[in-house]
């Protein structure tokens, strides 16, 4: 029989020429329509990927309320849970800031 050759290995995108951190990945639980689109233009602007679902890749959940089933799977993921505003405050500045004063607490 023939050899096949293993499929080529897709090139990777050329790396970014700021070599940083991974981009940081949020995802978004029990925001209003508005604050989702608040969140998804800060993000545009800063570079931030936002993922639909919270997964082991997200960096951050941006919440407006600790009653919710994402909030409960990223603190056990020990994913920071933090605000609107985070996502408001570090467009200001032009690059994500510390969560510590942004984060969402526990009821």
């Amino acid at each position: 029989g023939r050899h096949r050759l293993p499929p080529t290995p897709r090139r990777r995108p050329p790396a970014s020429r700021m070599s940083g951190p991974p981009p940081l990945t949020v995802s978004t639980s029990g925001l209003d329509s508005s604050k989702k689109h608040v969140v998804h233009s800060h993000a545009a602007a800063l570079g931030i990927v936002v993922m639909p679902d919270l997964t082991a890749a997200c960096t951050h959940l941006v919440a407006d309320t600790v009653l919710s089933d994402k909030y409960l799977v990223a603190v056990q993921m020990r994913i920071p849970v933090v605000s609107v505003e985070w996502m408001e405050a570090s467009a200001c500045h032009g690059e994500p800031l510390a969560e510590e004063d942004y984060l969402l607490r526990p009821l």
